[in-house]
């Protein structure tokens, strides 16, 4: 027959401590949540009003131009079904910054193959050092690494 032990009585209260934290973890995120849904219908931000449009041609219209054309056209929209005047209380111009963005990137990318190679060059005069081969900065310069073999193909 076999005997049964009993539970270890650390085991348990570790068992008990984390089904008491993981009770107290859910009660407090519904907590927090419900106090986030309060305090949004509660209060008035600036995302309960903005709309984002995209693709509108800068340099054709002024900001002004631009929001009085934009209340005309949504004034007479809403005509249909309400009565509710519009108005556009500030029109604010962002930029493209895809071309800055690239930039960065190709930025990024420059660096990081200017590391590897860095990193290959140390390694080459490590190993021509090893065979006593001396080595100047000048041979240095010249010695660039195959791009078939080596890392920066593998750059993202």
């Amino acid at each position: 027959m076999l005997k049964t032990q009993a539970p270890n009585a650390l085991a348990v209260a570790i068992s008990a401590y984390i089904i008491v934290f993981f009770f107290a973890w859910v009660h407090l995120q519904n907590l927090l949540d419900s106090k986030d849904t309060k305090l949004n219908t509660d209060n008035l931000t600036p995302a309960d009003y903005t709309v984002m449009l995209t693709g509108v041609p800068t340099d054709k219209l002024t900001a002004d131009e631009f929001r009085n054309e934009v209340e005309a056209h949504v004034a007479s929209t809403l005509r249909q079904h309400t009565n509710v005047p519009v108005r556009i209380a500030k029109v604010c111009y962002t930029y493209d910054l895809t071309p800055f963005t690239e930039k960065v990137m190709d930025l990024r990318k420059k660096r990081q193959i200017k590391a590897v190679i860095d990193q290959f060059r140390v390694t080459y005069k490590k190993k021509m050092e090893a065979q006593s081969i001396t080595v100047t900065d000048d041979d240095l310069a010249k010695v660039i690494p195959e791009t078939r073999n080596s890392a920066i193909n593998n750059l993202p």
